[in-house]
């Protein structure tokens, strides 16, 4: 949507922004040793760009709906100054949006794709001293539906493993 807004030679001056607004209600616990955060939040877009064969337009809406949670735990071993061992969840309970046809039609609304409902991340962070730590992620994504004009159907869940 960025170069259909701004590109030279391909943006479209007659487009607006799309107008986003987002509330979130959040809580947090916290001991000396243990975090803990949820989240619940309902994003609200309108004038969505959406591509026609008569090229980009302001016609969607779109919600999205979630619950993210966060817990981290902060251990102690003799040989280290910390180790945080981290665990980071989201669920996408509604995402919602306005479908048109190639040539601008409305159709029903329905699910928005290429989100996936659930991801995982988790992570361990050694912190040996103030110049030495090691990280190491871990993520798991849900599976996701492509859009319509895509002709793969819906994409795998992504597990990579990362060191940093």
């Amino acid at each position: 949507t960025f170069n259909q807004l701004y590109f030279p030679n391909f943006g479209d001056p007659s487009l607006q922004p799309e107008k986003s607004r987002t509330i979130e209600a959040s809580g947090t616990y916290q001991t000396k040793t243990w975090s803990f955060l949820a989240s619940v939040y309902d994003v609200r877009n309108d004038r969505t760009i959406v591509n026609t064969a008569g090229g980009a337009q302001n016609l969607g809406k779109r919600q999205v709906d979630g619950l993210d949670l966060h817990a981290q735990a902060l251990l102690s071993f003799p040989f280290l100054k910390q180790l945080r061992v981290w665990t980071y969840y989201s669920r996408i309970l509604r995402a919602r949006e306005d479908r048109f046809t190639s040539s601008g039609q409305e159709l029903p609304s329905g699910r928005i794709p290429d989100l996936a409902k659930d991801k995982l991340f988790l992570g361990v962070t050694a912190v040996v001293n103030d110049q030495l730590s090691a990280t190491l992620r871990a993520r798991a994504v849900g599976r996701k539906q492509t859009v319509e004009t895509n002709p793969i159907r819906s994409r795998r869940p992504a597990r990579p493993t990362r060191c940093a």
